[in-house]
């Protein structure tokens, strides 16, 4: 069952957005793909919210789990952004893409 992520970031949404494109640019490396269906960043009046849906919670688990994906957040000095974090899993049970 797909399995919708959701990552709301409040703070500065101008930083926010700065430190964001940083580290999505190294996640379009096809390795942090895995089981995703689709990847949307909002700016919200809080800051940013992050949503995946991905094909289901164990290859969201494992891109959570995965070493290197601390490494990159590591790189991009998130704790150099004051900002307060929510994250939430939503199980999905319908979607669909426009053709």
């Amino acid at each position: 069952m797909a399995v919708l992520f959701v990552y709301e970031a409040i703070g500065n949404s101008g930083e926010l957005l700065k430190k964001y494109q940083a580290a999505t640019n190294k996640f379009r490396d096809p390795k942090y793909q895995k089981g995703l269906i689709a990847h949307i960043c909002l700016e919200t009046p809080k800051g940013i919210q992050v949503l995946n849906l991905m094909e289901s919670s164990e290859h969201m688990n494992k891109l959570i789990n995965d070493p290197d994906l601390g490494k990159v957040v590591d790189d991009v000095d998130l704790e150099a952004v004051d900002v307060s974090y929510s994250q939430y899993h939503y199980k999905v049970h319908d979607f669909y893409v426009k053709a």
